[in-house]
């Protein structure tokens, strides 16, 4: 009686365990698309900066 009743609360506690890996790997994943779409925005951000700077260089040039 006492491996049955063992064997149940195994059997709970694995389910909640999966529940737990399951539920973090899916913040993992929100926070990744998150951090990606942050990423690409600062790129972006850079990446006009650059375009800026240079045209600022291109007037600071010019006779």
């Amino acid at each position: 009686m006492l491996a049955g009743l063992q064997g149940a609360i195994l059997l709970i506690a694995a389910k909640r365990q999966g529940a737990i890996a399951s539920a973090m790997a899916q913040h993992d994943y929100e926070t990744d698309v998150r951090a990606a779409a942050q990423i690409e925005m600062l790129m972006n951000m850079n990446a006009e900066q650059l375009k800026l700077l240079q045209e600022l260089r291109d007037m600071r040039d010019r006779p």
